[in-house]
This record gives C-alpha cells, sequence and structure tokens, in this order.
C-alpha cells in the first residue's frame, strides 16, 4: 500500500495513529487530469475505511473494503506500512452502545 499523494508522508505530516470506520456512500467520484466523474454505482454502498490520522485531526483516506475482517486486516497493514507503533482505533467497535 502507498500513499495517495507525494505529500502523504512529508516531514510536515505528523501521524498519530490508523483508524477504521464505516458508513454508507454519499457521494462517489474520481478527481483527475480528465475532471470529475461521478461513480453512481458506488453511492448507497456500505463500506470500511481505513484513514491515516494526524496528531491535529487531519486525515488521509487509504482504502476502503466491504467486510469488517478485511478492513481489521487491511488496517493493521496500514499500521505497519506506516511504521506507527500505536495500535489502530477501531471507530466501528468504540460506536456501538
Amino acid at each position: 500500500m502507498s500513499p495517495a499523494n507525494d505529500n502523504a508522508q512529508s516531514p510536515e505530516a505528523n501521524w498519530s495513529h490508523i483508524e477504521l470506520s464505516a458508513g454508507t456512500v454519499a457521494d462517489a467520484y474520481v478527481l483527475d487530469e480528465h475532471g470529475k466523474r461521478a461513480l453512481p454505482c458506488e453511492v448507497g454502498q456500505f463500506r470500511f475505511f481505513i484513514d491515516v490520522v494526524e496528531y491535529d485531526g487531519g486525515r488521509l483516506g487509504l482504502e476502503s473494503c466491504e467486510t469488517y475482517e478485511h478492513a481489521i486486516l487491511k488496517a493493521e497493514q496500514a499500521r505497519h506500512d506506516w511504521q506507527l507503533s500505536s495500535p489502530a482505533r477501531d471507530m466501528v467497535v468504540e460506536s456501538r452502545p
């Protein structure tokens, strides 16, 4: 897994931890040199999301997946790839009553 952009691991970035969350996709698109293209097939889908989070709360989305088990594995892999010592924060479990 590699960062989404070349600035992601710059010295200015102060990464705290990996975070796992879940939700329903409300809007999806690709923005590239060809412009913005909608991804309507993604809207309404339930996904698990893996982000790397800065100490100040900023975040960089790394990827998403369809199953909780796969998301846990991806979060742990991201923690290793980003060389973070703190455990991945599982917001799916923390948000349960």
